[in-house]
C-alpha cells in the first residue's frame, strides 16, 4: 500500500511547488508594477516642475518685454506732447516783440525759448527766468 499512494504523494508535491512558483511570480509582477507607478508619478512630478520653472521665466521675460514696450511708448508719446507745446509756444510768440507792445506798454508776455528760459517783459522791463 505504500507505493500504491507513492504517485498521489508525488503529484501532490508537484502541485505546492507549482503554486509556489505561481505566488513568487504574482509577487514580482507586483513589485514590477508599482516601481512603473512609482517611475510614472516621479516624471508627472519632474514635468510639472520643469513646466511651473519655464513658465516662471516666460513671464519674466514678458514682464521686462511689456515694460519695455511701455517706456518706449512713453518716452514717444512725452516727446510729441513736448514738441507739441514748444511749436504752439513759438508760434503764438513769434509774432509779439517789444516794438508791437510798443514802449511804455503796461502788458505781460510770457514765452519759452528754446534754451528754457522764460522771458517775462513788464513794460520796459526785463526779467528772466530758468
Amino acid at each position: 500500500m505504500y507505493f500504491g499512494h507513492f504517485p498521489v504523494i508525488v503529484s501532490v508535491l508537484f502541485l505546492v511547488a507549482a503554486a509556489s512558483a505561481q505566488v513568487t511570480t504574482d509577487v514580482t509582477t507586483s513589485e514590477e508594477t508599482n516601481t512603473e507607478a512609482t517611475t510614472a508619478a516621479t516624471t508627472e512630478a519632474n514635468t510639472a516642475t520643469t513646466i511651473a520653472a519655464s513658465t516662471a521665466v516666460t513671464t519674466a521675460a514678458n514682464t521686462a518685454t511689456t515694460t519695455a514696450a511701455t517706456t518706449a511708448t512713453t518716452t514717444a508719446a512725452n516727446t510729441a506732447t513736448s514738441t507739441a507745446t514748444t511749436a504752439s509756444t513759438s508760434t503764438a510768440a513769434s509774432g509779439v516783440n517789444s516794438s508791437t507792445l510798443g514802449s511804455n506798454a503796461n502788458t505781460t508776455l510770457q514765452t519759452t525759448t528754446h534754451s528754457g528760459t522764460v522771458n517775462i517783459h513788464i513794460g520796459k522791463s526785463q526779467h528772466s527766468y530758468r
